[in-house]
């Protein structure tokens, strides 16, 4: 019982120590929204290991078409491959239909042969959204 109260007390009181830098949920939801661009740029580089940048864009293509709900109606514009610090990107915008049969209009992406990330818009809270974006414009900018 002793040990339980001592557990629960350090539990406690180390939920009291000043944060870390770089610790608070909007850095970590900035710091997950680079991780997932630097895995599309890492799965990239080694598609190119023994493919063409046009079979990657391609392939990047699909893949992204296949997340969309209408997968047939998908559309792409201003695709480009991006240098990257872990590889290449696949960008550009896509443009798709939703649940209710409309376009949605077109909207930023970047991806890979196995997955894509769109821009995240439309959600409860535009800071969420905006810090889940940040590793999209700024991979896709070519910076």
């Amino acid at each position: 019982m002793k040990l339980l109260l001592t557990l629960f007390a350090v539990a406690t009181l180390s939920g009291c120590a000043a944060p870390q830098p770089g610790s608070s949920p909007q850095d970590k939801l900035r710091q997950l929204s680079f991780a997932e661009i630097s895995r599309h740029a890492a799965a990239n580089a080694k598609f190119l290991q023994t493919g063409s940048e046009k079979a990657l864009t391609d392939t990047s293509l699909e893949a992204a078409r296949t997340q969309m709900k209408d997968p047939g109606s998908t559309q792409f514009r201003n695709v480009r491959v991006v240098t990257h610090s872990d590889g290449k990107l696949v960008c550009g915008e896509i443009n798709a239909k939703n649940s209710y049969g409309g376009y949605v209009g077109f909207s930023l992406f970047a991806a890979s042969p196995m997955s894509a990330t769109t821009l995240r818009k439309g959600g409860r809270y535009a800071e969420v959204d905006e810090l889940s974006n940040v590793g999209l414009r700024a991979g896709c900018s070519g910076n």
